[in-house]
């Protein structure tokens, strides 16, 4: 699924979605995430994950939120910063 598709489908899943159409979503953006975003495809790499063996939403990993911290977690070398990602469990910490 294109980036494009993907973000047309993110806004059509609402309350009446079934699970597996959540779950197709789910994969799909992990799938595109591995493809395009190199700290992420190192991460899944480390952990000995063979992609193609997720088919659940339940079975992939996220990333810590050190990686955040520490490393530009972007697809594709984007860099153009939307939103800054903050967690409610690291406020005032240095």
């Amino acid at each position: 699924m294109s980036a494009k598709e993907i973000h047309k489908h993110i806004f059509t899943l609402n309350s009446k979605s079934t699970e597996a159409e959540f779950n197709e979503l789910a994969i799909a953006i992990f799938q595109y995430q591995y493809q395009h975003n190199v700290v992420y495809r190192q991460y899944v790499s480390n952990l000995k994950l063979n992609p193609e063996n997720v088919k659940h939403y339940t079975e992939i990993p996220f990333l810590p939120i050190e990686l955040f911290k520490t490393r530009e977690v972007v697809c594709d070398g984007i860099s153009d910063e939307a939103v800054c990602f903050s967690s409610s469990g690291t406020t005032g910490q240095v």
